[in-house]
């Protein structure tokens, strides 16, 4: 991706059409095992900046929380494309979903269900509903509640069950995982079938797939597990329909990072780096403690020969080291570093509001290869302080 030197750091940039090439590839290896069983759900808090960018080359929306919901409403969704989920489904938020005109619903509990089951009756609507399977974690509820549901369901006129939703954890870069779960939830709905005659419509799952963000990482072809799962998927040849919800997988590869060198100090053979940006606008997962260092590009122009760097950020915090051993030419203060495949969760997920820095800008690359602008480096001192 070429950058435009003349914009303020730090900044996010994403390219839409590396978005779209990568997803006209993912549908290529779909339909070559089958263009029938499998749809895809965006999670668009991976980055809801991709939204408008990514409507037409998916199924769904996943919607997390109530903001995210206003932000589909903002760009004008079609409420028939979102699926409302989130462990905190606050009663405004599904009434206002359902005032929306979703009608696509997961549940978190057997309390957030009751919510969702009073307010479509109070409003005599119609909805499908996927109860969420837990995997021991805090999401989702266990096998016993989900059968207490179903059986319900039978006396709720408006609310129909037609599946499960499923989702254990991200950055699974082995294909065993994603089966040995495809195959305990075969069997989940065998025992529901079984004992209540359910026939699901659609599993909603999200097989968390890993994307290479570090130097190092062990991934010979990116779309490799993508690819033997669908294979797995379409051979099974389930009864059921496949709805993929995937965010990482989507965002990660479209999306950079841009951050200036505001100091240099150390030795000339181990300098250290100060960066106009920081940890709380880079977030990789699995970075902790700085043991993996991402895939950084360096715009500087040294002529001399590259020499190891140790990046730290603006926070004035012990946690603010980005990267070690970083191997740059010559740097020099005004120097740029580009942090690779940075599209997903970084963008919503930095800690933003700590010492008062300012917002980085967002821009979109578009197709044409012009730079869009889709928030400016907005300041935060304002939240930090008492109101006017």
């Amino acid at each position: 991706m070429t950058h435009n030197n003349e914009l303020k750091t730090p900044y996010y940039c994403f390219d839409a059409s590396i978005l779209h090439r990568h997803i006209a590839e993912m549908k290529a290896i779909r339909d070559k095992y089958s263009s029938d069983d499998l749809s895809f759900c965006y999670a668009i808090k991976a980055n809801s900046f991709l939204v408008p960018y990514i409507d037409k080359d998916v199924d769904y929306f996943e919607v997390c929380s109530w903001g995210e919901l206003k932000i589909c409403r903002q760009y004008g969704v079609n409420p028939e494309k979102i699926i409302l989920s989130g462990v905190n489904k606050e009663p405004g938020m599904i009434a206002d979903a359902l005032e929306y005109g979703v009608r696509f619903f997961t549940a978190e509990s057997v309390n957030q269900y009751n919510e969702i089951v009073k307010q479509v009756e109070e409003t005599n609507t119609n909805i499908q509903l996927l109860p969420r399977l837990s995997n021991g974690a805090q999401f989702g509820m266990d096998k016993r509640c989900i059968e207490e549901i179903i059986s319900d369901s039978s006396k709720r006129a408006g609310v129909k069950i037609i599946g499960i939703h499923y989702f254990t954890g991200t950055q699974k870069k082995k294909f065993s995982k994603i089966e040995s779960e495809l195959k305990l939830l075969e069997e989940f709905f065998s025992e529901l079938k079984s004992k209540y005659g359910f026939e699901p419509e659609l599993l909603e799952y999200g097989p968390g797939l890993g994307v290479p963000y570090f130097i190092g990482d062990d991934f010979d072809n990116y779309y490799s597990v993508y690819e033997e799962m669908v294979s797995y998927i379409a051979s099974a040849k389930y009864s059921y329909h496949v709805n993929l919800e995937m965010g990482r997988f989507f965002a990660a590869s479209c999306g950079e990072y841009v951050t200036s060198v505001a100091d240099v100090k150390g030795t000339p053979d181990a300098p250290i780096l100060i960066l106009d940006g920081g940890r709380n606008h880079i977030s990789y997962y699995g970075q902790n403690m700085v043991m993996k260092t991402p895939v950084i590009e360096s715009e500087c122009k040294g002529e001399n020969d590259e020499v190891p760097c140790d990046l730290y950020g603006s926070l004035c915090s012990f946690n603010d080291m980005i990267a070690r051993a970083v191997m740059v030419p010559s740097p020099k203060i005004g120097d740029r570093l580009i942090f690779k495949n940075i599209g997903a969760y970084s963008i919503t997920e930095g800690i933003y509001l700590f010492l008062s820095r300012d917002l980085p800008a967002v821009y979109a690359k578009e197709e044409d290869g012009q730079c869009k602008m889709l928030r400016n480096d907005n300041p935060t001192y304002e939240t930090n302080c008492l109101s006017k």
